[in-house]
């Protein structure tokens, strides 16, 4: 109360007479989308599944090198290490070995248990014969064939088939008749259409988790039915990652994106948590071996562009790595040609209004949707850990 007659303050009011002001939208903290791989599968087209578990083939390229025992420079049958090594030769292939450099024709198709092999060596090749030391590789070269030859023996590369289930995703809100007809500060209609916007922001991140860190896995629920949850990148793609261990160099990371980028599109997707991402900020500025565009538009956002003699990455931060301090300085290296979101048939997201009519004085309605991830040809996909503790 005002001290001086005639003289009304603020504090002569009461609650009632006093309403304070307040903002009439929420503000979110990072409003930009955390699912990244999940808004790239929606520019996809969808492919979808029409059954829980799903499965992939894959076939590598065939088999180039061969790792062989000791043997004489005299020698006519070589021994190969290995559980049945030369099922891809045959009569006719060409090898060479990549420490003596001797030159060998193979003269007879191989048998079970494959791993001896009969070869013509020494001049009869145009070669020199050499002792060949455990160990010793040998490369798939060609294959030689005779005029008016019989044709060879076929050969059929089996395919490895990968397997990955669908899983339910369910994000719901249920409030009472009375709460969704009461005006709120930041929504006049009612919280309904808030509330579903956090449970499509929840769904759409749930999705997105575990493309990145779930694991394939099929039982039986409580009620005795089936249960699922789809694998994510961590658990498909193992073969092309390297752990910097929280010190690398410049050579350890030509060796990292090398491996990286071995395998499948000459562009990837690189997403970074903030601390891997300031890491690779520091690394770039500090060497003048990569051109760096921090201004490019793909895929419908902003990246930053990373030419290398390997490959270009496109890196961009990813949100939920950041949102976890385990995970800042991780980096997900993403063909986009070889990852796709497999929703099952008539099951991708939607929202059930009203999903429960039970007689209840309210509502539950829900965001409803069943898919699961396919990480095919995981070598062309790589998981860098520990990218901290850049040395120029």
């Amino acid at each position: 109360m005002s001290v001086l007659p005639g003289i009304v303050g603020t504090g002569d009011w009461s609650a009632d007479d006093y309403p304070e002001n307040w903002r009439t939208t929420l503000l979110r903290l990072r409003p930009n989308a955390k699912a990244v791989l999940t808004m790239l599968m929606g520019l996809a087209k969808t492919e979808e599944t029409d059954a829980p578990n799903f499965h992939w083939g894959e076939k590598g390229i065939r088999q180039m090198v061969f790792a062989s025992a000791a043997a004489t420079s005299s020698a006519t049958t070589i021994v190969f290490t290995g559980t049945t090594p030369l099922k891809p030769l045959r009569a006719g292939h060409v090898l060479r070995n990549t420490r003596t450099q001797e030159v060998v024709w193979v003269d007879a198709d191989p048998v079970s248990p494959y791993t001896d092999l009969s070869v013509i060596r020494g001049s009869n090749v145009g070669s020199t014969s050499a002792a060949v030391n455990a160990a010793d590789n040998w490369i798939l070269v060609t294959t030689r064939h005779e005029e008016n030859a019989t044709p060879p023996r076929g050969n059929y590369r089996t395919p490895t088939w990968v397997e990955n289930y669908t899983e339910i995703f369910r994000n719901v809100i249920s409030l009472s008749r009375t709460a969704k007809k009461t005006s709120l500060r930041y929504a006049k209609e009612g919280p309904t259409k808030e509330m579903l916007h956090d449970a499509l922001e929840d769904h759409m991140i749930d999705i997105e988790s575990a493309g990145i860190w779930g694991v394939p896995y099929e039982g039986t629920g409580s009620d005795g039915l089936p249960e699922r949850t789809t694998g994510g990148m961590l658990h498909f793609c193992t073969t092309s990652g390297t752990d910097f261990g929280g010190s690398f160099d410049l050579l350890d990371f030509l060796d990292a994106l090398r491996i990286a980028m071995r395998y499948g599109s000459n562009t990837k997707l690189c997403l970074m948590g903030d601390q891997a991402l300031l890491t690779l900020m520091h690394f770039v500025l500090s060497n003048s071996s990569f051109q760096v565009d921090a201004n490019t538009k793909m895929w419908g956002m902003n990246v930053m562009r990373i030419l290398s003699p390997f490959g270009t990455l496109m890196v961009k931060q990813h949100e939920l790595l950041t949102d976890s301090e385990d995970y800042s300085d991780w980096a997900l290296i993403v063909d986009t040609k070889n990852v796709r979101y497999r929703p099952l048939r008539d099951s991708d997201t939607k929202l059930i209004p009203n999903a429960v009519k039970d007689g209840r004085d309210g509502e539950v309605s829900e965001y409803l949707g069943e898919g699961g991830w396919e990480w095919d040809l995981e070598e062309t996909h790589a998981v860098w850990e520990n990218f901290s503790g850049f040395s120029a």
